[in-house]
């Protein structure tokens, strides 16, 4: 339980939830919903906000002030259509501290927006049957994870999301050079880093050098 909260909260987090990997949505067996989600709130509550110059910053600043303006609106209207802000943190110019919100009516087209900031949001399903739907009900699919005491069933999980990447138990978070980076959806088109970057740009050219005599028929 530990571990999973660590890597749901570096998933969200991570350079203020700018990333394009970071998990907009933490979704919950409603039978660990309370355990998870008090040790949730109590890691983000840790997570100090200032500037970036000093290293007990987790939290820095987002990109601008329209962004930061973005983010806020984001969790105001999250408060608006019904959803419970167990965590509701502050503006102030372009810092943004973390917000995390319960409860968002599963219509709400906040659900369906990738948040470039500093918030979250946490749901429960019922069954592993409404996991797979909740997690694929999403016009983006570039990265996600589950976290689970079944490898097997975690791999098996993985396979019925619609993802480029998908990491079983582990954080949403991951770049490496020789492995293929990719999204389905409205999250990218082909892969690139290793072999596929090569095959994504460049073409490939034939070459023949006969050092005796081809035979022709005429």
């Amino acid at each position: 339980m530990d571990y999973a909260v660590d890597a749901a909260v570096f998933s969200r987090f991570v350079h203020q939830g700018q990333v394009c990997m970071a998990a907009n949505r933490i979704l919950v067996d409603r039978s660990l919903a309370d355990e998870f989600t008090e040790k949730f709130v109590a890691k983000v509550r840790t997570l100090k906000a200032g500037d970036p110059r000093d290293p007990q910053t987790l939290i820095g600043p987002v990109i601008n002030s329209s962004q930061a303006e973005a983010v806020s609106g984001v969790v105001e209207q999250a408060v608006q259509e019904g959803a419970t802000a167990l965590l509701h943190g502050s503006t102030t110019d372009n810092l943004v501290e973390p917000s995390v919100l319960s409860g968002l009516p599963a219509d709400s087209a906040l659900l369906q927006q990738e948040v470039f900031g500093p918030v979250v949001f946490l749901d429960t399903f019922d069954g592993e049957e409404e996991a797979v739907r909740l997690v694929n009900d999403t016009p983006y699919g570039l990265s996600g994870a589950v976290h689970t005491g079944d490898i097997e069933r975690g791999v098996a999980f993985a396979q019925q999301i619609v993802t480029g990447m998908f990491h079983v138990n582990d954080a949403t978070v991951h770049d490496e050079p020789i492995v293929p980076f990719g999204g389905e959806k409205n999250s990218g088109v082909g892969r690139l880093n290793g072999e596929t970057t090569l095959e994504a740009f460049t073409t490939t050219k034939w070459i023949s050098v006969q050092h005796g005599r081809s035979g022709f028929p005429f």
